[in-house]
């Protein structure tokens, strides 16, 4: 009798060991945003459908914004999971060839490893060349340019970031921005800056 009970407490713990050894599938948990929420003024760029721009001869130019946001079907190796995103863009309906952009998104790039970025653009839709402004994990990087304050086109602005000119490809254009306004300025390749005025 205690031979058949010192057995079967036995096999109990051998396969309480055996199950801790195979816990079963891994399940990815969905990724949401954070710290690029607070870089970017999601009320105000989802409540206007224009941003009204201004050049040093007082000239105004009316960008288009549209706004969108989701969650994509995404995969680490074989686990699926979500991701969120956000896209914003600028389009001057006079001008095919301006795209400004505001993206942000996060991915696993491993197991427990979630990656947020954020970025800011100027592309050129007609040359296939973009200038950015890239963020990680909140802090601006290096190779941008960061301004306490920036005059540009008669504003001051405060907390500026800015991309640093391709040299490399000839491409003068930039792309300036803050947290609180979004993409405050922008320089094609015809040397106009121009500076945000206000929303419509």
């Amino acid at each position: 009798m205690r031979t058949t009970f010192l057995f079967i407490i036995c096999v109990q713990a051998l396969l309480a060991c055996h199950k801790d050894e195979n816990p079963g599938p891994v399940v990815l948990g969905d990724l949401h945003l954070t710290w690029s929420l607070d870089s970017i003024p999601v009320d105000a760029l989802s409540g206007h459908r224009m941003a009204v721009f201004v050049n040093d001869s007082g000239v105004e130019r009316k960008l288009t914004i549209t706004y969108q946001s989701g969650q994509d079907s995404l995969f680490l190796d074989t686990l699926p999971y979500k991701g969120d995103w956000i896209d914003i863009t600028y389009t001057d309906p006079l001008d095919a060839h301006l795209y400004l952009q505001i993206h942000t998104s996060i991915i696993y790039k491993a197991l427990d490893k979630p990656d947020e970025i954020l970025y800011i653009r100027n592309a050129n839709t007609y040359s296939g060349q973009n200038v950015r402004i890239y963020f990680d994990h909140g802090k601006y990087e290096a190779f941008n340019r960061f301004f306490e304050e920036l005059l540009i086109t008669g504003t001051i602005f405060h907390k500026v970031h800015g991309n640093k000119p391709e040299t490399f490809v000839n491409d003068d254009r930039e792309v300036f921005y803050t947290s609180a306004e979004g993409v405050v300025g922008f320089r094609e390749a015809d040397g106009v800056l121009w500076g945000w005025k206000r929303w419509e």
